[in-house]
């Protein structure tokens, strides 16, 4: 018998076990940018988990072992884009001038909701909320905003200590700045959002709204 065949013979079985955390993530991770990618190519309409598994270069039984069906993948992909999003705009500016830091934010977090990205992830929310029961209701759309007005919350707090003023009802104030911001994402042209103007007025106005008063000792 040949050297080489007994030396194959004797060599010991490769065992395929679960991979390691680290190998978990770097799949999860690749499905989740084969699944973002499909989206942006051919959007939510046409999404569909044997697609993903092709573009991910994985079987479907990886698939579905990570993802049940096609919204909770969708849902993976939303949770995982917003958090860049809200990632992208958590800190503040660094300014002296109160007024010029909440403009900027205010810019940021309208600029980032008009990109092309954000436009799609909102279809998105639409595929998502639509396969749940509810008649009608969008608990995804309202758990993102639950989600937006929590961070504006912390950013108003921060600001209050860095600046040292009090806001009454810090709770309707994140409500109010965020629904002004969505009225103008979606009411002002988007060549007008791209300038500051806008953004110092709003953030004047803002801050006399909520009756800004002095911190209290």
């Amino acid at each position: 018998m040949p050297i080489n065949h007994i030396r194959e013979r004797a060599r010991p079985a490769v065992r395929r076990g679960r991979p390691t955390g680290e190998q978990a993530a770097a799949i999860n991770d690749r499905i989740l940018r084969a699944a973002w990618e499909l989206l942006l190519d051919e959007g939510p309409d046409s999404f569909a988990m044997e697609r993903v598994a092709a573009r991910a270069k994985a079987s479907k039984r990886t698939l579905y072992d990570r993802f049940p069906g096609r919204i909770q993948l969708l849902q993976a992909v939303l949770d995982e884009r917003l958090g860049q999003i809200f990632t992208a705009i958590r800190d503040l500016a660094d300014d002296s001038d109160l007024e010029v830091v909440l403009a900027d934010q205010a810019r940021r977090v309208v600029l980032s909701m008009i990109t092309p990205e954000s436009r799609l992830l909102d279809r998105v929310v639409d595929v998502i909320d639509a396969s749940l029961p509810g008649g009608g209701a969008s608990p995804t759309r309202a758990r993102i905003h639950a989600r937006a007005t929590s961070q504006i919350r912390n950013q108003l707090k921060q600001a209050m200590a860095r600046w040292h003023f009090h806001i009454d009802d810090i709770d309707s104030a994140a409500g109010f700045w965020l629904d002004g911001l969505f009225g103008h994402a979606r009411g002002l042209p988007a060549f007008e959002l791209q300038e500051e103007a806008w953004a110092l007025r709003y953030a004047r106005y803002f801050l006399r709204a909520v009756r800004v008063s002095p911190e209290r000792g």
